[in-house]
């Protein structure tokens, strides 16, 4: 099944469940009549993580896969080999729709993002959005959030801790006042808390925590990336505070 965003056609098939009882021939007409990924590009994988940023924040791409075909006496022999990635498996489909609206967020969404004036800045972070989305583990989902909300919202001459750098600078980005702001500085905290007992292997938290810290950091990065790649002028970090 493949779904077409602006152009960028992303496809994915499953092979997996009778691959290995198939000869070469009957290889070769699976190959011939299924769609197979040879790899994803930036432009695809980009694709991919905005519709989960607009749309569909559970999407996944359960595996690629990539083909070689070699010549050999007259005839061709096929060395098939499968780029495993991570994917929540309750999460998979092997199709999905988007609404009209949706549709027209992801056209301004994809210059934006692609040739707009933060699309540098945001390329890596949306990523790791992307990538935080696929993780079977939530410890590596919290992980990947907070190394996007580092990449988009710090500054590498910046001493001050990474809590205090991304709600300082979020306010500003995202217009919210300092009631809010306070909360959020102490939610951000208790995320960050959280992660930095995963990095350094202290097991003093639990499943709720880890989840809840997530959804805190997921929430603030994806908020921000919208901002960075909807806005028409460029987004200066330092001037954010």
């Amino acid at each position: 099944m493949s779904n077409i965003l602006t152009g960028i056609e992303v496809r994915g098939c499953n092979l997996r469940r009778s691959w290995r009882h198939l000869d070469a021939e009957a290889q070769r007409r699976a190959l011939a009549t299924l769609p197979v990924v040879e790899a994803m590009n930036v432009r695809q994988t980009i694709a991919v993580d905005l519709v989960r940023l607009y749309c569909a924040p559970d999407i996944q791409i359960a595996f690629l896969e990539r083909q070689l075909i070699v010549e050999r006496d007259g005839g061709n022999l096929i060395n098939m080999s499968t780029l495993y990635e991570q994917f929540r498996s309750r999460f998979v489909t092997l199709g999905w729709q988007l609404g009209s609206s949706c549709i027209g967020d992801l056209r301004l969404a994809w210059q934006g993002a692609t040739m707009g004036p933060n699309a540098g800045h945001v390329r890596f972070p949306l990523r790791r959005a992307g990538v935080a989305a696929q993780r079977q583990f939530d410890e590596d989902r919290l992980i990947d959030c907070w190394i996007g909300l580092e990449g988009l919202l710090m500054h590498k001459d910046d001493r001050r801790s990474a809590v205090k750098q991304v709600v300082t600078r979020a306010q500003r980005l995202l217009g919210i006042d300092d009631r809010q702001t306070r909360q959020l500085g102490v939610e951000l905290g208790k995320s960050f808390g959280v992660r930095s007992a995963v990095v350094h292997g202290d097991v003093s938290y639990d499943d709720a925590s880890v989840l809840e810290a997530i959804s805190v950091a997921g929430d603030v990065l994806a908020k921000s990336l919208r901002t960075f790649i909807q806005s028409g002028q460029p987004i200066e970090i330092r001037q954010l505070g």
